[in-house]
C-alpha cells in the first residue's frame, strides 16, 4: 500500500489497476477476508458454549450484531465490516502508541520523569502489574492524554 503513495502515477485507478502491485494487493485482500469469513461461519455456527460467554461485553455486542444482520448481509459486507472494526482498533492503537513515543522522544526531560514514576511504582521484574498499580502512574495518564489531545487518532 505504502508503494503506491511513492509513485504518483498510482494515484489514479485505472493506472494502478495495471500492476502487479495492484493484484498482489487484491490476493491478499482476498486471503484476509476470508480469514475473517471464517471466523465469523465457526463462531455462528457454534453454540454459546461458557467460554464464549467469556468474551468481552464489546466482543459480544458486535458479534450478536453482525449475526442479527447476517442474512441481509453479502459475504462483501460482513467482512468489509469486520475489517473495518479490525482494522480502525489496531490503526488508532498504533497511531496513538507512535504519537506517545514521539512526544516522549522530543522531550528527554519528560520521558525522564516519566521513566521515574514508572519505577517507582514498578522497582524490579517481579511486581506484578494490577490495575492498582497502574492507577498510581497518573503522570503517564497526563503524558497520554496530552499525545492524544496534539495527535489525535481521529480527526474531527
Amino acid at each position: 500500500m505504502s508503494e503506491r503513495f511513492k509513485k504518483v502515477h498510482w494515484f489514479f485507478d485505472i493506472i494502478f489497476q495495471r500492476t502487479s502491485v495492484y493484484r498482489e494487493q487484491m490476493k491478499l485482500r482476498k486471503y484476509f477476508y476470508q480469514c475473517l469469513f471464517d471466523i465469523v461461519d465457526n463462531k455462528s455456527k457454534k453454540n454459546r458454549s461458557e467460554s464464549e460467554q467469556k468474551l468481552s461485553f464489546i466482543q459480544n455486542i458486535f458479534f450478536n450484531r453482525l449475526m442479527m444482520h447476517k442474512n441481509e448481509m453479502s459475504e462483501d459486507q460482513i467482512n468489509d465490516t469486520i475489517a473495518t472494526v479490525v482494522g480502525a482498533g489496531f490503526e488508532t492503537t498504533g497511531t496513538a502508541s507512535a504519537h506517545c513515543v514521539l512526544f516522549l522522544a522530543m522531550y528527554p526531560e519528560i520521558q525522564e520523569r516519566a521513566f521515574r514514576e514508572v519505577m517507582s511504582v514498578f522497582p524490579s521484574n517481579d511486581v506484578e502489574i494490577d490495575l492498582d498499580s497502574l492507577a498510581k502512574l497518573e503522570f503517564i495518564e497526563c503524558i497520554m492524554k496530552e499525545s492524544l489531545r496534539l495527535g489525535p487518532t481521529v480527526h474531527s
